[in-house]
């Protein structure tokens, strides 16, 4: 079998490990740096990175970041019309990259997650103001903005585009900070103490990864946790460091890889 990674340019060296175990299973391995990729949708469509296609493959191991979201999601439409298998489907993409979303949809089952509100750029100041207590984050196409009264807070919304999706969340100062990377095998944990990381146990906050990853049928999922007077699920994200994780994971890349098959 031929197995196509797809990350981008920034972050190839997160993902080595998974790079040098699927070379150990595979037949033959390709790394695609979507910001480096040609591609083309129309009656003759393509992927390509230095003229190999990403057709030759028989399967595509997706490692979407924010940055390049509509590339990511283009080319799972791209993989879904000419019926490639993906490591992850087109919905769970849709619902996973949309951090009000997923935490929305994971409350309705019973995990407790992070408040965020999520508006429109073009919403009224004074109905969002109703929704709100200062200070605030904002979070927008792939920017993170401290909003500490209404004043800046308007300012900052006439230079949004108009219609534009906005997370508002209140900040934090947690007691903990933990990071869970799943598989279906396995689930470590590590906490967050500055720029130090190291393990942490918690059956709790393990079971709670298991849960969300088979409920999305995941082959694997990074969660972040906050520890206040519960623990709360931040965010998930779909790109982690797979280099950081793999210090503490012994034969993690083999373990991803080797469920791929």
């Amino acid at each position: 079998m031929k197995l196509a990674l797809v990350g981008n340019s920034e972050r190839i060296k997160k993902d080595e490990c998974l790079i040098s175990a699927a070379k150990k299973i595979f037949e033959e391995v390709k790394y695609f740096p979507i910001d480096q990729c040609l591609f083309f949708v129309g009656k003759t469509s393509f992927f390509k990175h230095e003229n190999t296609s990403i057709k030759n493959f028989d399967l595509t191991f997706l490692i979407p970041t924010k940055t390049y979201f509509n590339l990511y999601l283009s080319l799972l439409l791209f993989l879904k019309k000419i019926k490639k298998i993906c490591t992850i489907n087109f919905e769970s993409f849709l619902i996973l990259s949309n951090r009000a979303l997923t935490l929305s949809f994971l409350k309705k089952h019973g995990i407790k997650v992070r408040e965020i509100i999520c508006i429109a750029s073009n919403q009224p100041l004074n109905e969002i103001l109703k929704k709100i207590h200062f200070p605030i984050i904002l979070e927008y196409d792939s920017k993170r903005v401290f909003i500490p009264d209404g004043i800046v807070l308007r300012d900052v919304l006439k230079l949004i585009k108009v219609g534009t999706p906005i997370n508002i969340i209140q900040p934090l100062k947690p007691k903990k900070i933990v990071f869970s990377f799943a598989t279906p095998s396995k689930t470590i944990l590590l906490q967050k103490n500055k720029k130090e990381y190291k393990i942490f146990s918690n059956e709790k906050l393990e079971k709670i990864s298991q849960q969300i990853l088979k409920f999305f049928g995941c082959k694997f999922l990074t969660f972040k946790f906050l520890k206040e007077d519960d623990w709360i699920l931040d965010k998930i994200i779909l790109a982690p460091n797979f280099s950081l994780f793999s210090k503490f994971y012994k034969n993690l890349g083999e373990d991803i890889i080797r469920g791929l098959i």
